[in-house]
């Protein structure tokens, strides 16, 4: 997911039912995140998930349906 590389000022990002395994830090610099939708992914490490999300300082809305593989 390396199209967010130049859009660091990002809102709302919709992400939700795309299969996604991992995040890869693609979302880390995105530090002006209020809305982001992960529901209906496939993501590994809850850990690594949290780590992406520490810099969002604005993020108000979070999706709660994450699907974690264990």
């Amino acid at each position: 997911m390396n199209c967010f590389g130049s859009n660091y000022q990002l809102r709302e990002v919709y992400l939700q039912d795309n299969m996604l395994v991992e995040l890869n830090g693609s979302l880390r610099h995105l530090t002006c995140i209020q809305v982001l939708l992960l529901n209906g992914n496939q993501l590994v490490k809850l850990t690594d998930v949290v780590h992406e999300l520490r810099a969002m300082q604005c993020l108000k809305t979070l999706s709660t349906c994450l699907s974690f593989q264990y």
